[in-house]
């Protein structure tokens, strides 16, 4: 049960904090960077909201693949400042963005550092295979929407009806 809680919190806690984040990185880079690394604490948390898929998720759809810099100075950044435990996902992040900007380099390194914290990092895995593949960056842009992510997690929620316990779902019928 204290598992899902922390779900829950970690999903809704950083969602929110992604977007605004981002958002905040668009209008204006250099304070959005300046006030996210001013506060170590904030940067910790960030790395551990972004454990949860959705929460990397949420980030990766909005990369805009036209103008990747931002995004590798944010995910470079925080990558630095994250416990190894906790790089994986802005190391991808960071390998996405590098490789939207052709920087295959910086890619590969950041894919070496998010395989270093999980051996077993799905979104790792894809990203080695689409560079090793010799794909064009423009084929791994992501064709998903930041709403079309939202829609995809909310439809892999379960209703509130199949939350219940057995015995009340029985009473009902």
């Amino acid at each position: 049960m204290a598992d899902h809680r922390l779900n829950d919190q970690r999903v809704g806690d950083g969602v929110p904090l992604v977007q605004a984040l981002l958002a905040r990185l668009v209008a204006d880079q250099d304070a959005a960077l300046e006030e996210l690394l001013a506060d170590p604490d904030r940067v910790a948390w960030l790395g551990v909201l972004l454990t949860h898929v959705r929460v990397r998720d949420e980030a990766w759809v909005r990369i805009e693949p036209d103008r990747p810099e931002p995004y590798i100075i944010l995910w470079r950044e925080v990558l630095r400042r994250v416990e190894t435990r906790y790089a994986a996902a802005p190391a991808c992040l960071l390998a996405y963005a590098a490789f939207l900007a052709g920087d295959g380099g910086l890619a590969n390194v950041a894919l070496d550092r998010a395989e270093e914290a999980d051996p077993d990092y799905t979104m790792a895995g894809l990203l080695r295979d689409v560079i090793q593949a010799g794909l064009p960056p423009a084929a791994a842009r992501l064709r998903m929407t930041p709403e079309d992510l939202a829609e995809a997690w909310e439809s892999k929620l379960p209703r509130k009806e199949d939350k219940q316990p057995k015995s009340r779902q029985n009473r009902k019928a």
